[in-house]
């Protein structure tokens, strides 16, 4: 056992396949003999062996490596009994000249050591010319171990491998990439790297950002639930989002975010673009398609999204909410009189002075058509609608100096109301007003109705 001792405290971890083989044949080859030794990893994936080392008749002579179709006949019988060591002998072939690729060399008898991971066959450790004919029992169970400790080292070997492409890769994309942030987090979440893109867009240097956690990095609640969630996932996949992030120094930016497990998992590598710019020009590309170009309001098409939204908020929360329809008094006149550009600096004005005048981020004003405009109240009762409306009314005779009054319908929303319902409850106060002669609210000396039914 001082063989298997000597192997297992030298394969240490980051060896590659060569330098493993070596060290295994060193030990056991005084055992068993063999002149051909080859370690060969199982691609399941495309139905062939990887061989990774071979080893040649003299010391210091590697074999070419290459691949063997999975039915090559010297390592397919290891395939019928995964697990099992296989002894065999081989009978040389007159047309293979004497040598039994990938080897070099003529192969007589020889061993196939399965190597297991996890349960699975995961390669082959093929010694080839051996003594296999004279081992005893503990012989055997010495190739054993020998097998349990180069199966653990050749998956080391190969996870290493994996590491380092990656690792080639992300310093590729460190360097390449000068308009995004590529940043790779282990799985702790603590900066490893940090690429001049990120520099530049997250105003911090690589020194001050490596080895510090990521959500000190980069300043995003929506970035560290996603970590929060994926670190405890035993095998994350990807996310990709939109997140607002709030720079060291206090700014902001809207980040497209692309998050990805580094395999094998070791940590993640995040990719950040700066969509600041996009986002804005989105904005304002919805707000051309949800606003009046005259009045600067809301249009027609905002009201019916917005309106069935806070009918259902008013529904569920069992608050109040309030539509007040106004229409401008002989507009048509005055257009007739000043003309259309006048009307037009007319309506324009009145749209400034409803903007300034509501509960901003709460009111929501609209031009509703020509000379008509609707206010949605939200938590607010017809008696309080009146107020605003009134103060609305006193602002636009102040600013325009009298030029213009208007009459409006204000109707409460109840429960059971549908979206054109609500409208034309305020549609008929307002002509209501409008036929008593105009400058009021409703019919009636109170100013005001409701449109409950």
């Amino acid at each position: 056992m001082q063989a298997a001792a000597a192997i297992a405290r030298g394969l240490t971890g980051g060896l590659k396949p060569g330098e493993i083989l070596r060290i295994v044949r060193a030990q056991v080859r005084p055992i068993v003999g063999g002149d051909c030794w080859a370690l060969a990893r199982l691609d399941r994936g495309k139905r062939s062996w990887d061989l990774t080392a071979v080893e040649g008749q003299s010391d210091g002579n590697p074999g070419p490596r290459g691949r063997l179709p999975l039915d090559h006949p010297l390592l397919a019988p290891i395939l019928e009994f995964p697990g099992a060591p296989f002894f065999g002998c081989r009978r040389p072939r007159p047309e293979s000249d004497g040598r039994d690729l990938p080897f070099g060399v003529e192969i007589g008898s020889y061993i196939l050591l399965p190597l297991m991971t996890r349960g699975r066959l995961a390669g082959a450790l093929v010694l080839g010319n051996t003594t296999g004919a004279t081992l005893d029992r503990t012989d055997r169970d010495f190739l054993g171990l020998v097998a349990d400790q180069t199966a653990l080292a050749l998956e080391n070997a190969h996870l290493s491998d994996q590491v380092r492409r990656a690792r080639a890769r992300l310093d590729h994309w460190l360097e390449a990439d000068q308009d995004r942030a590529v940043i790779s987090v282990g799985r702790e979440g603590i900066v490893l790297s940090f690429s001049p893109g990120a520099e530049r867009m997250l105003n911090l240097s690589a020194s001050e950002a490596v080895g510090r956690g990521i959500a000190q990095v980069v300043g995003s609640s929506d970035l560290r639930a996603v970590f929060s969630e994926l670190r405890q996932t035993p095998h994350p996949r990807g996310w990709e989002g939109r997140i607002r992030i709030r720079r060291v120094d206090g700014s902001t930016l809207r980040g497209e975010a692309h998050l990805r497990p580094l395999e094998p998992f070791s940590g993640f590598l995040l990719i950040i673009a700066d969509v600041s710019r996009q986002v804005e020009l989105e904005r304002q590309l919805k707000r051309l398609t949800v606003t009046d170009d005259l009045t600067g309001l809301y249009n027609q098409r905002d009201l019916f999204e917005q309106l069935p939204r806070e009918m259902e908020r008013a529904n569920r929360a069992g608050s109040a909410c309030s539509l007040c329809l106004f229409d401008l008094d002989r507009f048509k006149d005055y257009n007739d009189t000043h003309g259309h550009l006048a009307g037009d600096r007319l309506l324009r004005s009145v749209g400034a002075v409803v903007s300034r005048t509501i509960r901003a981020k709460i009111d929501r004003a609209f031009r509703y058509g020509g000379d008509e405009f609707v206010l949605l109240l939200p938590n607010t009762n017809r008696a309080e609608a009146q107020v605003l409306v009134d103060r609305l009314r006193r602002a636009i005779s102040q600013a325009l100096a009298g030029a213009v009054t208007f009459s409006a319908g204000i109707a409460e929303y109840s429960p059971g109301m549908e979206s054109k319902d609500f409208i034309e409850a305020a549609d008929r106060l307002m002509y209501r007003a409008k036929r008593k002669g105009g400058v009021r609210m409703g019919p009636g000396t109170a100013g005001a109705e409701t449109g409950r039914r």
